[in-house]
């Protein structure tokens, strides 16, 4: 089975201070353990991801129109520094009471309505991004895919955040939401973050 070309992201992108921490931990994560995957992406939280498509840009973009209709700002609560998934993230799924954040469920449920019906079926190979709601984990990333291939090292990179002082735990309020756009020269079942690039093609400001 042919893999498209391209895969796409609808992300809710970071109010300026938890962009910028996030942007120079990776920044830091690369010079000091040679961890890119996290950084291959822009500063995010991932409402639907790795949405294999043959569908044209434009249709994209009118699918991500359409899921964000009617949405206000979304009041987010990070919890700070948590692992997810082998990785290292800000946990920013739930409200400060722990309860999963509504605002974020919603937004993911009028992504997959939208947005999955322009999906390519594709084989197991090329299994990714979440599809189901008790998958969806909201987060923010700071190490990520390949950390999961150096386990010996992630004692050593979550102590080195911890040292960094940058959970930046507390309420804050994300009120943008981007589609990109994402090819990588290495193919989508192997290490495509090293050479994977990306294309901003909508935004949309949440009243």
């Amino acid at each position: 089975m042919t893999s498209p070309r391209y895969r796409y992201g609808l992300f809710l992108r970071p109010p300026a201070k938890l962009a910028s921490i996030q942007a120079q931990t990776h920044a830091l994560l690369r010079a000091q353990f040679g961890l890119v995957a996290a950084g291959a992406f822009p500063p995010h939280v991932t409402i639907l991801g790795h949405v294999a498509t043959d569908a044209s840009d434009n249709d994209m973009v009118a699918a991500a129109a359409a899921a964000v209709e009617g949405f206000g700002a979304v009041p987010v609560h990070n919890r700070g520094l948590a692992p997810y998934h082998g990785g290292i993230c800000h946990d920013v799924g739930s409200l400060a009471s722990g309860e999963p954040n509504p605002a974020l469920l919603e937004l993911f449920r009028a992504a997959r309505k939208h947005l999955d019906p322009l999906r390519t079926p594709l084989g197991p190979a090329y299994r990714g991004g979440v599809k189901e709601e008790d998958e969806f984990y909201g987060h923010m990333s700071l190490a990520g895919h390949d950390l999961t291939r150096r386990p010996d090292l992630f004692a050593e990179v979550l102590r080195f955040l911890t040292d960094l002082d940058i959970g930046a735990p507390g309420d804050y309020v994300f009120d943008v939401v981007s589609l990109y756009r994402f090819e990588t020269r290495t193919g989508w079942d192997g290490p495509w973050w090293e050479t994977m690039t990306w294309t901003l093609l909508s935004s949309h400001r949440l009243p």
